[in-house]
C-alpha cells in the first residue's frame, strides 16, 4: 500500500481544518492519490468532486485519517 499515511504527520490541534470531516476526506483522497491507490477512491478529473471505487478497501484506510465509520453507509451519510 505505500508508506504509512500518518507516519510522518504530526497530529493536528483539536478542531483544526484536518480533524474536520472535510478535511479527513481531502488528506485521505489526496494520498490515496499519490500513492497510486486510485482505484480506491480518487478525484473526478475537474477536481471538484471524488468518486469511490472500492468501497470495501476504503473502510479499511478510514482509521488511518481519523474517520470512526466502520460501515460504508455511515461514511456516505457523511458525505
Amino acid at each position: 500500500m505505500g508508506s504509512d499515511p500518518k507516519q510522518s504527520k504530526q497530529t493536528p490541534s483539536r478542531g483544526s481544518a484536518s480533524t474536520q470531516f472535510p478535511g479527513k476526506l481531502h488528506e485521505l483522497v489526496t494520498y490515496c492519490e499519490r500513492e497510486g491507490l486510485e482505484d480506491i477512491i480518487a478525484w473526478v478529473q475537474d477536481g471538484q468532486a471524488m468518486m469511490v471505487h472500492d468501497p470495501e478497501r476504503l473502510l479499511k484506510l478510514l482509521p488511518h485519517f481519523g474517520f470512526s465509520q466502520t460501515k460504508y453507509r455511515s461514511f456516505q451519510r457523511q458525505l
